[in-house]
């Protein structure tokens, strides 16, 4: 058995693993550091780690409600915000690891992987030495480093991972895989999952058959629990999405001129902006590209030209000229940011620099690419400055824990902005005199005290109402005014009386969920099908 597996051939296939392995790691290392790398979003997704920790150590294996933020009041920030990074964070703290590692582990953990099932992906189109350059040139394509040291957007990355996960599925045909794949991207990142299904879709038709898609569906079935209700129930939210998609353009200069910078982007930001551009080494395999597209067989020309086109149109709507399209076409807006569309260039690029390996004679001209890219981005894997930070550094400040961890503690419901200032107690009346209650229960979704009042009192509960939450009063339902001041306010009649506030799915959530458990059954029976074939 050992005899036949220490091959020639299989010890050269696994040299080259480690040799991608490797040259990715040189990547990430800085992330296995003592100290934390402070960016963008990643102080945010310290504290929706230990908010979603919270609802999973209750029992609430598919969270909506972060409990503890928005100054105690709490908000459903998880039924709009992808979950699979939270359900990755919390295992990692499971097993002992503080938040703040596990977001730094996850990252690194995250990018090897999107390499992996890259090299995985183009060893089935092309030979191994042709996966493993369009591996390598694909990985030091800038943005990845945007994304992982400036940005810190750990749901893009695992988008990324997962992109490459369903073009591997595709060439495996491989329906579980697929519909896995398509799953786990919507639960990834809610804007790149506009992107990459429909580039997933086109890429099913291209390499299978329409009946393909139907796989696609499956995995979108999967994920309708957390796509459904976000899309249904986001009229009653407001700071969901608070950019101007028309201030976040690229100019050419700044995606053909090489930058670094670690500040936002925007009209009026100078200086310190972060980097929009395409990367030398990219540029270098595009030239190389139309280069050689004269001198390529048919087939080849026409993936390459299609590959071409397609990152020529994403390149360009990232420009300011394509204005017109951002305003009119209703689903673009959902992305935020047109300098996202730039995350193309890294599938995109691993195409082209294998599918040139692959039929390039000269063998010397893409090892020199590919050494050329890695070179020209290397000085971008680091991060820009390093904090020693841990869990309680985030735990025992406000500005962290009473925030809504959103941009400018923006996000709220409709009825009411976010609540600055922390309750002292947990009810009171409407001129905001205290009521003392008994209670709690543990349970953040299913609350229930004990109030004694002298004379008949609307009292406020501080926890912020949104869709789902009912009140009883002695175990008869009652009515919630939400409008005066976005809280669950609640007229209990003098005596003593048990008020017990409980979070109930509403109807677009029950639906959403069958959906997802429907989908789960024919998951499930796909699965034994496809294991009792592959052991007759």
């Amino acid at each position: 058995m050992f005899k036949s597996f220490f091959t020639r051939k299989n010890i050269g296939a696994f040299g080259l693993l480690v040799l991608v392995f490797g040259v990715g790691a040189m990547a990430v290392l800085p992330f296995f550091g003592n100290r934390f790398l402070p960016t963008h979003d990643g102080e945010y997704h310290i504290i929706r780690f230990m908010e979603f920790y919270r609802m999973l150590s209750q029992g609430y294996l598919f969270p909506r409600w972060a409990p503890t933020i928005n100054s105690g009041y709490g908000l459903p920030l998880f039924q709009f915000m992808y979950p699979f990074p939270n359900y990755m964070a919390a295992l990692f703290h499971f097993f002992g690891v503080e938040f703040v590692s596990a977001f730094k582990y996850m990252s690194a953990f995250a990018y090897l992987s999107a390499l992996f099932f890259c090299y995985l992906w183009l060893k089935t189109k092309w030979s191994q030495k042709s996966a493993v350059i369009g591996t390598i040139a694909s990985a030091f394509v800038p943005y990845w480093f945007v994304e992982l040291y400036v940005r810190g957007s750990i749901g893009e990355i695992w988008a990324i991972t997962f992109l490459f996960f369903g073009f591997l599925s595709i060439e495996r045909r491989n329906v579980i895989l697929l519909a896995l794949a398509t799953c786990l991207l919507l639960l990834s990142h809610n804007g790149l999952s506009i992107v990459f299904l429909p580039i997933i879709g086109l890429y099913v038709l291209y390499r299978l058959n329409a009946k393909w898609l139907a796989c696609m569906a499956l995995g979108i079935g999967l994920a309708t629990w957390f796509w459904l209700p976000a899309l249904a129930e986001s009229h009653y939210m407001v700071g969901l999405n608070t950019v101007r998609v028309t201030d976040h353009f690229a100019s050419i200069p700044e995606l053909l001129i090489p930058s670094w910078g670690t500040e936002f982007s925007g009209v009026g930001t100078s200086g310190n902006k972060m980097s929009l551009q395409i990367g030398v080494g990219v540029l270098l395999w595009t030239v190389f590209a139309l280069f050689r597209l004269k001198t390529t067989v048919k087939k080849q020309r026409n993936e390459l030209l299609i590959v071409l086109g397609i990152m020529v149109v994403s390149i360009c709507l990232v420009l300011p000229s394509s204005t017109w399209i951002w305003l009119h076409v209703p689903v673009l807006p959902y992305l935020q940011y047109p300098w996202r569309l730039l995350v193309l260039i890294i599938p995109f690029t691993a195409w082209i620099s294998a599918s040139l390996t692959e039929y390039t004679k000269k063998l010397w001209v893409p090892i020199l690419l590919v050494c050329v890219s890695v070179l020209m981005t290397y000085q971008y894997t680091r991060g820009a400055q390093y904090e020693p930070r841990n869990d309680l550094y985030y735990a025992s400040r406000a500005n962290f824990t009473d925030g809504t961890s959103s941009m400018g503690n923006s996000l709220s419901t409709i009825w009411t902005p976010w609540k600055e200032t922390k309750s002292l107690t947990i009810a009171t009346d409407r001129e905001n005199n205290p009521i003392i209650v008994d209670g709690p229960n543990e349970k953040y979704l299913d609350r229930q005290y004990t109030v004694t009042l002298e004379d008949d009192t609307v009292v406020r509960f501080h926890i912020l109402y949104f869709p789902g939450w009912t009140a009883y009063i002695d175990g008869v339902l009652t009515t919630i005014d939400y409008q005066s001041q976005g809280t669950i306010d609640v007229h209990v009649p003098k005596g003593t009386h048990t008020v017990r506030l409980v979070m109930q799915e509403t109807v677009i959530r029950t639906f959403a969920s069958g959906i997802s458990v429907l989908s789960l059954v024919i998951f499930g029976y796909l699965g034994i099908l496809w294991y009792r074939r592959r052991h007759q």
